[in-house]
């Protein structure tokens, strides 16, 4: 036991060496390119940062605040005055004596139309040709459905079943019969020798061999 701990403990030399020599130089980049991050984070990125921030960003947003707050004051003030005091009056003044009334008009004619043209000719054509059709189309179905119903029947009754019959008495006294004297054919010759040999021959031979392998210590 301890000659064995001490060859594990002599291999495990050589891949500890392997690992350092592998594994250290890349430990060591990996510290300075953190230490150099650090660094230019510290001395170089954050000056930066922070001279970006005092100026370019912030004079660049108050001079676009007051340039907003200009164009609000010089054009966005005469605009609203204009959509107060113009405009808006003006496009009530459109709906309320042009376009509400054209609306109103169009609605009326398209009711107009629909009432007394389309509707009496659409119940027309529903009464005395849809209606028709339809029924007349349902009755073929509802007859095709029954006479196709009948003749399944008469097809089962005077051919189907006697066919059926047929065939499973013919079975029955022909290939069944056939079926069940190999069967019983099978039975008696075949699996009686069969149990003779196994029980006779095979398992009397499997027990010698198993026998002769436990003496030459083939087996236990």
């Amino acid at each position: 036991m301890r000659k064995q701990v001490d060859q594990e403990h002599w291999l495990l030399w050589p891949v500890r060496a392997i690992a350092v020599v592998v594994v250290l130089p890349f430990r060591l980049l990996w510290e300075a390119a953190k230490l150099i991050g650090r660094f230019l984070n510290r001395y170089l990125l954050a000056p930066l940062a922070w001279l970006w921030q005092h100026l370019v960003v912030i004079p660049v947003l108050w001079l676009a605040q007051l340039i907003w707050t200009a164009v609000r004051i010089v054009i966005g003030v005469p605009l609203a005055w204009l959509w107060q005091q113009a405009l808006q009056p003006a496009l009530r003044a459109l709906w309320r004596y042009v376009l509400r009334p054209v609306f109103v008009g169009v609605l009326l004619a398209v009711t107009f139309v629909i009432e007394r043209l389309i509707a009496p000719v659409g119940r027309f054509v529903y009464e005395w040709l849809l209606a028709p059709v339809g029924r007349a189309l349902l009755w073929f179905l509802r007859a095709g459905w029954a006479g196709t119903s009948w003749l399944g029947r008469q097809l089962y009754r005077f051919l189907l079943r006697p066919f059926g019959i047929a065939v499973a008495w013919l079975w029955r006294y022909t290939f069944g019969a056939l079926f069940r004297g190999i069967a019983w054919v099978w039975g008696v010759t075949v699996t009686p020798a069969a149990r003779w040999v196994r029980e006779e021959i095979l398992r009397p031979a499997a027990e010698a061999a198993r026998s002769v392998l436990v003496a030459v210590g083939l087996r236990r």
